[in-house]
Parts: C-alpha cells; structure tokens; sequence
C-alpha cells in the first residue's frame, strides 16, 4: 500500500472516530454526563476531557513540544484522576468539546509528514510519533465506547416519564 495512500485512511479514520466522539458529546444529556456508573471511577465528561489531555501530551508535548490545553486539565483528565477526587470546578463539558474540535484538525495539520519523528519521552514501547498516534487512535475509540456505554446505562437507569 503506498504510504501517501495509508496516511489519508489513517487520518480519515482519526477524523470518524473524533467526529463520533464530537457528535455523541453534543447530544448527551447534560444531566448525566457528571454520573459515575456503578462500578465505574469516572464520568462521561472525565472520558472527554482525558481524551483531549492524552493527544494534548501524547502527540502536540511529547512529538512537537507543544501545549494546546490549559495547565489545570492535567489535575481533572490525566491517566489516574478520577471526579471523585477533583477540587474546584473541573471544565465543564461545554469547554472540553471545543478543544476536542481544535484537535481534530490540528493533529491532522501537525502530523503529516512528521511520522518518524521522535517522541520527547518514550511512552511504553513507542519511541517515534506513528506508534503513539496509533495507540491513540485506539484509545480514542476504546473512550468513545466507553461514553457510548455510559450515556446507554444512565439513560435506562433514569426513570420514565408519564
């Protein structure tokens, strides 16, 4: 497969599963995007604020030595933060989407041409930018189920009106 060719379906798909993410978060009641599921540590809006956190330092600080988000999202959507830990008002989901729509073009602008590059600080196993946008890609989409699963359980667990 020619590289130009992969390139344009890997971005293609970066750009479904973003704008999937984009399109479920401005639907969602906003009534429940701050519920925890049973079982659960975190929140709808959790899952899309950490989603911006991990391409913000996955790809734009660690590839491009870049920081796009505001420093306090770190303390609310990093790897490890949970709602039920936060202090202060976290950003509110309609605060995070327009981020997630930031990035969903920028990435797509950065990242072309740039895929051997190194990565400032070895994630894992990956030391170059396509394995990182590949593993992010993927956590994208395991997120988006997660919210998808989210907003199904709340909604049935809401009572019915008559």
């Amino acid at each position: 497969m020619e590289s130009v060719h992969l390139e344009h379906e890997v971005l293609n798909s970066f750009q479904t599963w973003r704008g999937w993410v984009i399109e479920v978060l401005n639907k969602v009641d906003v009534e429940i995007v701050d519920t925890i599921p049973a079982g659960c540590n975190n929140s709808i809006r959790w899952h899309a604020g950490h989603l911006a956190v991990a391409w913000d330092q996955g790809i734009f600080q660690n590839v491009f030595k870049e920081k796009h988000l505001p420093e306090h999202y770190v303390g609310y959507f990093a790897n490890g933060t949970s709602p039920s830990q936060w202090n202060g008002d976290a950003p509110a989901l309609a605060e995070i989407i327009p981020h997630l729509e930031a990035q969903r073009h920028m990435i797509c602008e950065r990242i072309v041409g740039n895929w051997d590059l190194d990565l400032v600080n070895p994630f894992l196993q990956f030391t170059k930018a396509s394995p990182m946008f590949f593993f992010l890609l993927s956590h994208e989409a395991m997120h988006f189920g997660q919210i998808r699963s989210f907003i199904k359980t709340l909604e049935a667990s809401q009572p019915n009106p008559i």
